[in-house]
């Protein structure tokens, strides 16, 4: 079915959209998740967040699996 994607701090819930029930977990290290945002094909989602001032990352994640595919570190200020 249908997800909805709810960042939180070091956390995003995928959320059966019809039922509500939380389908997925994905633990993110860098703090707050400020961004998400599905592919055309609802395969994968891209998150991205940190703690402000300090450091930042984007992942993209492969959603059948819950494994991010690539990790953008590095970055000094959280990413919106």
């Amino acid at each position: 079915g249908k997800l909805i994607a709810i960042g939180g701090y070091r956390r995003i819930q995928l959320v059966d959209a019809k039922t509500g029930f939380i389908e997925r977990d994905l633990e993110t290290p860098a703090g707050n998740v400020t961004s998400l945002g599905f592919s055309k094909d609802s395969t994968k989602l891209l998150s991205a967040g940190g703690e402000p001032g300090s450091s930042g990352e984007a992942i993209l994640w492969n959603l059948a699996s819950g494994a991010p595919l690539v990790r953008f570190v590095g970055h000094a200020d959280s990413l919106y």
